[in-house]
């Protein structure tokens, strides 16, 4: 039975020795269990290592050739030895803690949770949620809550129905919370094609400059001439008066105190007020104007 036998030394005797092993010589570091083969020109230093397997460990049918950066000692059943192989991790499980800690500098540890299913990232107490940057972020469940007290956005437009395709179905807006008081919003009716605003449930149509001169919005009745009124119709909307200026009584510009408004045969005029103290207003019967004057004492009867 052959017996090999190595030099044998510790790191620090290796390190300090000029001894040159010669060619094949194998020599041990009995610190590291380090395994270094001579060559007969370098000493220990500058022999390149032939494998780091600790003393205290006990390996048995080793077959390692042709070791690359990074491979591992592996076992292989199908040929009974410890081989050399690429480390392929293809599932781990890192612990069955419900979380475990990480510490960059020993002043703010936070915690990685798992609160009954729930990924959470919380502070070392675990008396709050620690904080969270990322440079993207995309959400692909159904809800999302956020209840921050300030939000802020850089975009400056926001998007909603983002998810909508072809022909547009339902609308879209904004709804404000008011606790015991009925919810405000303003929002798109997309039935409407028009933007509402007002108390959620009643809210009314919101009217822009362009609209006064769209018939959607004032219904014109009959056939308007010069002159017509715009009148509020029974639905809540401006609607163009079929009846002309002569319908509606008309201030005259101008008068005084005392002046008397009367139809005459035009339309509405101004009587001004009479210069006579104690005249009276005297009718003239019908198809005439009034006008001021005096009366007589008459004929008793």
């Amino acid at each position: 039975m052959s017996v090999i036998r190595m030099r044998r030394g510790t790191t620090v005797q290796w390190t300090a020795s000029t001894l040159i092993l010669k060619t094949g010589e194998y020599g041990l570091d009995e610190t590291t269990g380090e395994i270094r083969r001579g060559d007969g020109l370098h000493v220990w230093t500058a022999l390149p290592a032939e494998n780091t397997i600790n003393k205290l460990a006990t390996l048995k049918d080793v077959n390692l050739s042709s070791l690359t950066d990074g491979q591992v000692i592996q076992w292989n059943a199908g040929s009974g030895k410890f081989v050399n192989a690429t480390l392929s991790i293809t599932s781990i499980t890192g612990t069955t803690a419900s979380s475990f800690t990480i510490d960059q500098d020993g002043t703010d540890p936070i915690q990685i949770k798992n609160n009954s299913g729930k990924f959470e990232l919380r502070n070392s107490d675990d008396s709050d949620y620690a904080d969270l940057t990322v440079k993207n972020l995309t959400v692909t469940g159904a809800t999302t809550t956020i209840n921050s007290t300030t939000l802020t956005v850089d975009d400056n437009v926001i998007v909603l129905n983002n998810n909508v395709t072809g022909a547009p179905t339902v609308g879209g807006g904004i709804e404000v919370e008011r606790g015991t008081s009925t919810n405000a919003s303003i929002y798109w009716d997309e039935s409407a094609d028009v933007w509402k605003a007002g108390l959620a449930g009643t809210e009314k149509e919101i009217a822009f400059t362009d609209h006064l001169h769209d018939d959607k919005y004032i219904s014109i009745v009959g056939t308007p001439t010069a002159g017509n009124f715009p009148t509020l119709s029974a639905g809540g909307e401006l609607v163009n008066s079929a009846y002309g200026p002569s319908s509606f009584i008309q201030v005259p510009v101008g008068g005084t105190q005392g002046d008397i408004l009367f139809r005459n045969a035009t339309g509405w005029t101004r009587l001004p007020a009479s210069t006579i103290d104690g005249n009276v207003l005297i009718s003239h019967g019908d198809a005439a104007d009034p006008s001021w004057g005096e009366i007589d004492g008459g004929t008793p009867a």
